[in-house]
């Protein structure tokens, strides 16, 4: 029954392909690809909702909507807890979908929307995006990512560990597909909503 366990093991495990890695002047690009299991419309909400975005990615601190610029665009800040010597970094992106098949989310930095925040180093390139292919109660998920984390950190070495970072948010997002907890969220309003409050 042992090889029986094993089976059952392996096919509750992602199908995760290599984390590539693809040399370009200024940031390279990172592109890992896995199927999981999980609807795309079931998939979609824990991309784009904070309050679920918050229960799986590792090392966020902060995540919230600026600014609903259509119903297709978003802005959104994210900040995340540095490592050891690394400083905390945070980041301003604008969200795109794009319709059809495949459907894709692509994420573009937009540093200079709002100033600096005290105690973070505002990542000044991000260019990325989720592809995100129908397969009934499956999706298969291409990710790709290139980013200038800003500050001292070289860019060589910020690249020498961007794969394992990629890597463990891809785990962390298969983890919570298996798992999820929407009804633990509540609405999330936009900053702009009229609340009038300073972020920070």
């Amino acid at each position: 029954m042992r090889w029986l366990a094993s089976v059952v093991l392996l096919l509750a495990m992602p199908a995760w392909a290599e984390v590539t890695r693809t040399a370009l002047p200024g940031p390279d690009r990172f592109t890992l690809e896995a199927t999981l299991p999980v609807s795309r419309p079931a998939l979609l909400p824990m991309l784009e909702q904070p309050c679920q975005v918050r229960q799986w990615m590792p090392h966020l601190r902060d995540i919230r909507i600026l600014h609903r610029l259509g119903p297709d665009q978003t802005l959104v800040y994210m900040a995340r807890d540095g490592s050891w010597p690394v400083s905390n970094r945070d980041a301003i992106t604008l969200f795109r979908r794009q319709a059809g098949e495949p459907l894709v989310l692509t994420m573009e930095g937009q540093p200079d929307v709002l100033p600096a925040r005290p105690g973070y180093v505002r990542m000044p390139y991000i260019k990325g995006s989720w592809t995100l292919y129908d397969q009934g109660n499956r999706t298969r998920v291409v990710y790709r990512q290139r980013l200038d984390p800003g500050g001292n950190l070289p860019q060589w070495l910020a690249d020498s560990v961007a794969g394992n970072h990629i890597d463990e948010t891809l785990e962390a997002l298969e983890h919570y597909v298996r798992d999820p907890h929407p009804d633990a969220c509540a609405v999330d309003r936009s900053a702009d909503d009229g609340a009038g409050q300073p972020l920070w």
